[in-house]
């Protein structure tokens, strides 16, 4: 599939969800411009060159038009994308590759309104996960640790250009090496969803380690290296299960497994969030908690025998890429 075949379908798959998901446009509402405008690409204050900008008529106008509705625009050296004689109409600004829609426009053409006005666009709208070599995992949402998990296939572009360089695969491992990758911004495709990553000799972290989930509105991925918490200490696995707001999970998957990575323990939260085992646990343990629509909770247990059960636990699980929290109480 070539490049241009690829942005036409990831701008299909954003008009499509457009009526499911918010889109927080740049000014924060519908911004009305004449038929000649200007967009100002901008990473931190510096302008993004080559970057490719579509405007996109909205889908309940394109069967009542019989003039152009998409159009592509690259932006030069400053920065600036122009885009002239567009007919009236409700069109969507954005990016052609991006990590989610927060940086959307909506605008409202009208040839009676002011021309030669510009439009900010801060790309990109997540900041990369920065590592020294374009390897590591890429788990799934329903993998259980040590245990094997559907291997998958990515594209690798560049993330300004939106040039497609390959495609790779995951292994039943999530497993994926492209050490030989040169530094700079890059996106991993998987299903028209994108992940930015740089490629950089001074980052912080070594290689990937990332779990990716859906919602109704695409993909989310967190990078586990930001959730990694000191080791819960306990000899019973019992408590509630709460979103953000305190409310209770009904039917979160809870797994306890030993360190060959067999599942000795397992149970759900119940319709008020509660979970409870009288199983008494001895040793180290890997905790693996997950719920479709929130981000998989991991952590090590380690349990000393006791007949008097510990704490019962209460964990907040995160949405979309956030990381969880837990109390004893």
């Amino acid at each position: 599939m070539q490049t241009s075949s690829k942005l036409v379908l990831a701008a299909a798959v954003f008009a499509a969800r457009c009526s499911a998901c918010t889109i927080v446009t740049a000014l924060n509402s519908e911004i009305p411009v004449g038929s000649n405008f200007k967009v100002k690409a901008q990473n931190h204050g510096q302008p993004v060159s080559g970057l490719p900008v579509v405007l996109d008529r909205a889908q309940s106008e394109r069967s009542q038009s019989n003039t152009q509705t998409r159009f592509d625009v690259r932006t030069a050296k400053n920065g600036m994308a122009t885009f002239r004689n567009v007919p009236p109409g409700h069109y969507y600004l954005y990016p052609a590759l991006d990590t989610n829609f927060s940086n959307h426009a909506e605008l409202q053409v009208n040839p009676a309104w002011r021309n030669d006005s510009t439009i900010p666009l801060q790309w990109p709208s997540r900041e990369p996960i920065a590592v020294r070599s374009l390897k590591g995992t890429i788990h799934s949402p329903d993998y259980i640790p040590g245990h094997p998990e559907p291997k998958r296939n990515f594209d690798l572009l560049e993330a300004v250009s939106a040039k497609w360089l390959k495609t790779f695969q995951t292994d039943d491992a999530g497993a994926f090496d492209l050490a030989t990758t040169k530094p700079g911004l890059y996106f991993l495709r998987l299903d028209m969803e994108n992940i930015f990553v740089e490629v950089a000799p001074n980052a912080s972290l070594p290689a990937l380690d990332l779990d990716i989930g859906w919602t109704s509105c695409g993909l989310y991925y967190t990078d586990q290296s930001k959730c990694r918490l000191s080791d819960l200490h306990a000899n019973r696995l019992s408590g509630e299960m709460v979103d953000g707001s305190g409310a209770a999970i009904l039917g979160a998957k809870i797994l306890l497994l030993d360190p060959t990575g067999a599942v000795v323990e397992q149970t759900e939260s119940d319709g008020s969030g509660q979970f409870s085992s009288n199983y008494l646990l001895n040793g180290t343990y890997q905790l693996d908690i997950s719920k479709p629509g929130f981000t998989h909770y991991h952590r090590t247990l380690r349990a000393e025998f006791s007949t008097e059960p510990s704490a019962p636990i209460r964990l907040e699980l995160g949405v979309l890429g956030n990381c969880g929290r837990m109390d004893q109480k």
